[in-house]
């Protein structure tokens, strides 16, 4: 198989807005920028709002916003897109998988 070969993810953000003047949306079209900075096509977003955590990480860390993004990309994209976000201190976690 090519790593040239178009397939589908989804990657889950958990956002860090704590002492963060962007909104929501500025932080995702930033990710869709991303994501199409590294040759993938952006499908989909879904924002799924605050939720709590089961435990929290940081006292006073308690909840987050949570964002999806469906993207393809070439099986490369994925650990691209991990560490283009490394640094980036408004993704406090990043999920990718394989969707169907």
């Amino acid at each position: 198989m090519s790593n040239n070969e178009q397939r589908n993810y989804q990657a889950t953000f958990v956002l860090d807005t704590r002492d963060i003047t962007e909104t929501i949306d500025e932080i995702v079209s930033r990710l869709s920028e991303t994501l199409r900075d590294i040759d993938a096509e952006v499908v989909k977003i879904h924002n799924h709002g605050i939720k709590e955590f089961a435990r929290t990480p940081i006292r006073g860390f308690v909840s987050a916003p949570y964002v999806q993004i469906d993207f393809k990309s070439s099986t490369e994209g994925p650990s691209t897109l991990k560490e283009k976000l490394r640094l980036d201190t408004t993704i406090d976690r990043v999920v990718v998988y394989g969707a169907n």
